[in-house]
């Protein structure tokens, strides 16, 4: 399951158009994920959409806001970040303790990283970026 994950995800939300969000413009409906193995941030989104749940598309034609993220989440949310370097501490623990036989993932453009080298990454990149 999570080794599917790493590799990213690319789709057009099903039902896209007004019917699922009449304000949303249809290329907000396109959603691409997955990690910048040059960080090991999970990136998203795009200037289209809105990335989490606390994020609002605007819907105001006289404000000119219509169809636009107040708050688009392209990049690597800080809230995602943390939760994938959490995890990536336990599946690192998982396997230290034996509990998992994977030491790490197959990433597209990295090859095999482990989850200990996949950790430092973030720790590395994280104040930086």
């Amino acid at each position: 399951w999570y080794q599917r994950r790493v590799r990213g995800i690319h789709f057009e939300e099903p039902g896209a158009g007004p019917r699922l969000d009449e304000h949303l413009k249809h290329p907000g409906f396109t959603i691409t994920a997955g990690v910048d193995w040059e960080t090991g941030f999970v990136r998203g989104g795009s200037p289209h959409n809105c990335g989490t749940w606390m994020d609002k598309v605007g819907s105001s034609e006289v404000a000119g806001n219509r169809g636009i993220p107040a708050t688009p989440r392209d990049g690597a949310a800080i809230e995602l970040v943390a939760i994938c370097y959490q995890t990536v501490q336990w599946m690192k623990d998982l396997h230290v303790t034996g509990v998992s036989k994977y030491e790490g993932v197959q990433g597209y453009t990295c090859g095999i990283i482990s989850y200990s080298s996949w950790e430092s990454l973030i720790r590395q990149n994280f104040e930086q970026k």
